[in-house]
């Protein structure tokens, strides 16, 4: 699995900055990846991943501080976005349409593989 993460600044959105991760995985992987999120870093019995390092991301950031009109009730938090919803959810937006949704409380894992040509901030 290969993973890095950047900031880049879309000219086409005013100027915006956007967080770009980029993790390549086919999909089963990424169905893998995202049960571990869901079990809170533990898998067969062992702690793969630190819950707390799940936790503050599903805290998501300041609700005060962060107004994006369409989407209210979400903030983003380390390149999730955290709708604070009954089920302890966690998303990830893809630029061409692919989508990851973990809800830990409905016990549910939807990864979403696209490739719209044009990017989302256009």
């Amino acid at each position: 699995m290969a993973v890095f993460a950047a900031m880049i600044q879309n000219p086409v959105s005013h100027g915006c900055h956007l967080p770009v991760g980029v993790c390549m995985q086919v999909c089963g992987t990424w169905r893998v990846s995202a049960k571990l999120i869901r079990r809170e870093g533990e898998w067969s019995g062992k702690q793969i991943l630190p819950a707390s390092v799940i936790d503050d991301i599903r805290r998501g950031g300041d609700l005060a501080k962060f107004t994006y009109e369409g989407i209210p009730g979400y903030s983003y938090r380390s390149m999730w976005w955290v709708p604070h919803d009954e089920f302890g959810a966690i998303e990830a937006q893809g630029i061409h349409g692919q989508g990851l949704y973990i809800a830990p409380g409905a016990e549910m894992v939807i990864v979403l593989f696209a490739s719209h040509p044009l990017h989302l901030c256009i």
